[in-house]
């Protein structure tokens, strides 16, 4: 019963660290979305350069504070993504 228990919990903090990891990702997706919805909307479009820059932040730390600069940004430049 032990080592049946052993792989249960083996198995279920798998599929534990699984959810987390795609919800991060899931999460990360939808605020690299917001922030380059909040660069078009005060800057018109966003050239490919920036858009590949935010696409490639893996921070939701990071991209939560660019999307609160980005409130208030005079422009793109000010957010140093270029």
């Amino acid at each position: 019963n032990r080592e049946v228990r052993t792989m249960a919990t083996t198995w279920s903090e798998r599929l534990e660290a699984k959810g987390r990891e795609e919800g991060l990702e899931e999460g990360l997706r939808a605020v690299r979305e917001i922030l380059l919805s909040l660069l078009e909307q005060r800057f018109g479009p966003v050239p490919e350069g920036i858009r590949q820059r935010v696409e490639a932040i893996s921070s939701l730390d990071r991209l939560t504070r660019l999307s609160r600069r980005a409130l208030n940004a005079r422009s793109l430049s000010a957010l140093r993504l270029q």
